[in-house]
């Protein structure tokens, strides 16, 4: 009976010295990274347009202008715009277009301005056409 005891206690004694020494999880859930918006940026262009994109930020970075010129003939003199702008508070693209002979840039904060090349008008001067696309009323405006 005394062994009996005496085996039950050097069982319990080791079963303890086991249990503390064993490495402790954490009650708190680890948190996987979130990706930051460069991240999520880079793959939704991959997404859109695989290779050749171009991604410009507003100044308080947080929209992006993703664009790609394509060219569908080599001697082509103007590429055809493709262009997306997302918002990285709502993770959206507010606004997506594809426009021939143009170009998109920032030109403030909340504005991106998109200038279409419409080809040559009497006197040899250029006529420029285009718009403004406003991202806090998310609506197109004339230039």
């Amino acid at each position: 009976m005394i062994r009996n005891r005496l085996w039950i206690f050097t069982l319990y004694l080791a079963y303890s010295l086991l249990w503390s020494c064993s490495p402790k999880v954490s009650d708190q859930v680890t948190n996987t990274e979130k990706p930051s918006m460069e991240e999520k940026i880079n793959a939704l262009a991959v997404q859109h347009f695989e290779s050749g994109y171009k991604i410009a930020y507003n100044t308080s970075k947080t929209h992006a202008l993703v664009s790609k010129s394509i060219k569908t003939r080599k001697n082509e003199a103007f590429a055809t715009l493709a262009l997306l702008i997302y918002d990285g508070s709502n993770e959206t693209i507010i606004f997506q277009e594809t426009i021939p002979k143009a170009t998109a840039k920032w030109v403030s904060d909340h504005e991106v301005e998109v200038q279409v090349i419409t080809g040559m008008l009497a006197d040899d001067q250029q006529a420029d056409a285009g718009f403004i696309f406003d991202i806090q009323e998310k609506r197109k405006m004339t230039r």
